[in-house]
């Protein structure tokens, strides 16, 4: 099979993975420049006559692809020539199969089966609407890209002496649906008199400034550890990136268990769970955590709130001084994973590989 990679950062896994085993590819360039002006990405010239290949591109990629409807037929015609597209991202492929829905429902009824992979890094619900898809194959790569990249800490100390917060929350303000959670979340601490002000509380827009001290080495600035807040509060309220749909492990979550943070997570429904079927401990034997258990995220909030003043009010630090053996044993798992890492996503891959030599 000939394989096209197309030119992506958010393929370097799998272009990786390709190099290190030795299998032959091309990256390719999608995009075509408008002569008057702009351009965007279509199935090139050399896709238009491929026949026995695979195409390899990312969600961004592949959303671009359908919002086209040449460039989408184009695409349709080099699936029916008996060539395979697989759409992977290195991280959030899970947000980029529900913001796709849509589109991809529509398209599952036009491609050949077996020709369309989705690799996605989370665990949709039993009743997701991609169990429904007739002809798209859905895969898990199970472990999101941080895994792999953040267990590195600021002066290697995590251990909270003389914090003066009872609590940290920060995210970002994207006025979007998928991320309502966060607004009720940032609504619902505001609403308590006073509470607020008992953490380092950050809900900003993503033009605003970072708040908190990270390391300068990478241009993402939100993978790495806000080291000055984890020191200086007590536990941690995560909002992760789903409230719905399904789960995901992402550096939102994994920050507070590499500082060794105790944490209340504002996620889907069953998401302590999730974690527990990861190998992570949660805090059940020390607090009510069946906030996690309720339907609406609104309750799931009210709840997780109502949990964070008990903490407080029974004293913040004794609640972090009787977690330090649920600490461990979650860094210590996060360590596991992060060693693990490279050989379960190669396995994923390699497992997608003689499916399509089986078939």
């Amino acid at each position: 099979m000939n394989w096209y990679v197309c030119q992506d950062g958010r393929l370097t896994i799998i272009s990786e993975y390709f190099d290190y085993n030795l299998i032959e590819y091309k990256f390719l360039d999608l995009w075509h420049d408008d002569p008057n002006g702009g351009g965007r990405n279509d199935i090139s010239e050399e896709l238009l006559t491929a026949t026995n290949s695979g195409l390899i591109v990312s969600g961004y990629l592949f959303n671009d692809l359908l919002s086209w409807e040449p460039s989408r037929q184009r695409l349709l015609d080099f699936l029916n020539r008996d060539n395979i597209l697989w759409v992977w991202t290195d991280s959030d492929g899970f947000w980029f199969l529900n913001e796709g829905k849509d589109n991809i429902i529509k398209i599952d009824e036009l491609v050949p089966n077996n020709k369309m992979c989705f690799f996605i890094d989370g665990n949709p619900y039993q009743d997701h609407w991609c169990y429904r898809l007739k002809n798209i194959q859905i895969l898990e790569t199970k472990y999101h890209l941080t895994m792999k990249q953040i267990h590195r800490i600021f002066n290697a100390y995590t251990d909270k002496i003389n914090a003066t917060k009872d609590f940290m929350m920060t995210t970002i303000n994207k006025p979007i649906p998928s991320k309502l959670h966060r607004q009720i979340l940032w609504d619902e601490l505001n609403n308590r008199p006073g509470l607020i002000d008992r953490g380092h509380a950050v809900f900003r827009k993503e033009t605003d400034p970072w708040q908190g001290h990270t390391s300068e080495f990478h241009g993402w600035k939100g993978i790495y550890i806000s080291s000055d807040f984890y020191l200086d509060s007590w536990l941690e309220i995560v909002p992760e990136t789903f409230y719905q749909h399904g789960h995901v492990f992402t550096e939102k979550n994994l920050k507070p268990i590499i500082t060794k943070t105790p944490f209340l997570i504002v996620s889907s429904k069953g998401y302590l769970d999730y974690l527990k079927s990861l190998g992570f401990q949660t805090f059940h034997t020390l607090i009510d955590e069946s906030y996690d258990k309720q339907d609406k995220i609104e309750d799931r909030v009210r709840l997780l709130v109502d949990l964070l003043e008990d903490i407080i009010k029974n004293g913040s630090k004794s609640f972090y001084q009787a977690s330090r053996d649920i600490l461990e044993h979650n860094y210590s798992r996060s360590c596991e994973i992060s060693g693990m890492w490279q050989h379960e996503m190669d396995l994923v891959i390699r497992r997608a590989l003689d499916r399509i030599n089986h078939d």
